[in-house]
């Protein structure tokens, strides 16, 4: 999924999460924020299987077009439990954060694992900049919109 799904998705689970009292305002905020920040693991995880030419640009049409697909530790079954057994170590320090960094790390994960099976979409390129929307993506990315929209004026 692109970062902008991850964030949208993020806000939403977010605004839930808030809703429901497990999170203050900014822990909604950091939930976006934080879910859409770990898609830089593509990118280091790009610095660790080439180590050469690592223009932003570069990277990202290899893993848009599928020359790349950048699944770093955290996206494998190993990486879900270390992750997992982290959040519950943190979950005893501050309950707070474990919902806000769970929310984060699940959030991306499960968006993730769903772009694994998307077949069919949109694609275009803006100033050199490959993108492909998935059918499935935009209309999840639209009621996730009017959903967290609804959330937020509630």
């Amino acid at each position: 999924m692109y970062p902008w799904t991850h964030f949208m998705f993020g806000s939403f689970v977010g605004a839930i999460a808030y809703h429901l009292g497990l999170i203050p305002f900014f822990g909604f905020v950091l939930v976006a924020f934080i879910s859409m920040l770990i898609d830089l693991d593509h990118y280091i995880s790009y610095y660790f299987f080439h180590r050469k030419d690592m223009a932003f640009k570069r990277i990202w049409n290899e893993c848009i077009l599928g020359h790349f697909h950048g699944r770093s530790f955290i996206h494998r079954g190993e990486g879900f439990l270390l992750v997992t057994l982290l959040l519950i170590g943190v979950y005893f320090l501050d309950p707070t954060w474990f919902f806000i960094l769970g929310l984060s790390y699940y959030n991306h994960y499960f968006l993730d694992h769903i772009h694994l099976h998307m077949k069919k979409g949109l694609k275009n390129v803006k100033r050199g900049f490959h993108f492909q929307i998935f059918y499935l993506e935009l209309a999840m990315g639209i009621v996730v919109k009017i959903l967290t929209f609804i959330l937020i004026l509630y």
